[in-house]
């Protein structure tokens, strides 16, 4: 229970320094540009993970799954990521029923500039840097108590450092679904690669939006795309997401299930990707210390109070 202890305390090191870094910058009145408040954010979570690794003289490759991923896995892994886009999208909308979407917020400001800009910030950084800290040094700590507690801790911390309500939920889930990629692949740059493609559908959604709207100005008056995008969501038009992608979900969820079970299956981890999914030998309580108990009811505490006031 070591590494357990070991890593509980890292995470909450990460908490105190994500919300510190924030709280200096508002106390303060530092104003960032958008690009380096992003790239700053990943590196606050990413740095406590890799100062713990240098103070207890980790060697990386020991710690961290970093099996090589040939063309076919990879070609697997994107198709897994494109099965799971409906859950993610039946989940945001979900959640936005009673909480607020902040990431829509930049939406105009990202159609803007550079699509490859766009892919490094917003895809590139985050799949390298979250990975590295929440499936790697993190969940390799956890793994202990088994790999189904592990990516259960590990997708709930990974949801609530999201700092939101709304994307928490999905967060969350993404983040035990990464778990058990590394599991079914036995590699790190697994769960990297399906968080990129993932971010990178959003970056590309975005870009296309941008010419969309121009059209729709064209063909039928100025600011009709504008007026269309604020009047798009609307609790009816969430519960018509729901309906539409409820079935749509369950559908796709199953099948991406299938396909994770190809990809271990065809780098021989079944049993790896088996141990997700079996209460036996699993430790759940043990997890839960009381500094991963404080870390986590900080974060709750503040998403609360993000939304209520």
């Amino acid at each position: 229970m070591d590494k357990t202890k070991s890593v509980n305390r890292l995470f909450l090191a990460t908490v105190i320094c994500v919300f510190g870094v924030s709280w200096i910058i508002q106390r303060f009145g530092i104003s960032l540009p958008y690009y380096p408040s992003m790239v700053l954010g990943e590196a606050v979570i990413a740095f406590p993970a890799l100062l713990y690794l240098l103070i207890k003289r980790i060697p990386a490759g020991e710690w961290i799954p970093h099996r090589k991923l040939d063309g076919r896995t990879v070609g697997k892994l994107l198709l897994l990521t494109v099965l799971l886009l409906p859950l993610m999208t039946f989940l945001n909308a979900l959640s936005m029923l009673f909480s607020t979407n902040y990431v829509a917020q930049d939406t105009t400001f990202l159609q803007d500039n550079s699509i490859w800009l766009n892919l490094l910030v917003i895809a590139v950084i985050p799949a390298v840097f979250e990975e590295f800290c929440f499936r790697g040094v993190l969940y390799g700590g956890w793994r202990e108590n088994g790999p189904l507690a592990a990516a259960v801790v590990c997708g709930i911390t990974f949801g609530l450092m999201h700092r939101n309500l709304n994307q928490f939920f999905y967060a969350a889930v993404l983040g035990f679904v990464f778990s058990v990629i590394v599991e079914a692949t036995g590699s790190v740059f697994a769960s990297m690669a399906v968080h990129f493609f993932i971010n990178g559908w959003s970056v590309l959604l975005i870009a296309l939006m941008g010419p969309l709207s121009e059209y729709l100005d064209s063909a039928l008056g100025s600011g009709y795309a504008q007026q269309l995008q604020q009047e798009a969501v609307t609790a009816q038009s969430l519960l018509d997401t729901l309906n539409l992608y409820g079935p749509l979900a369950v559908i796709c969820t199953a099948l991406a299930g299938c396909v994770m079970v190809w990809i271990a299956r065809g780098l021989g981890r079944q049993p790896e990707l088996r141990g997700c999914f079996t209460k036996k030998g699993q430790r759940f309580w043990s997890v839960w210390m009381p500094s991963l108990c404080l870390a986590c009811g900080f974060c709750i505490g503040y998403m609360v109070m993000l939304e209520v006031f």
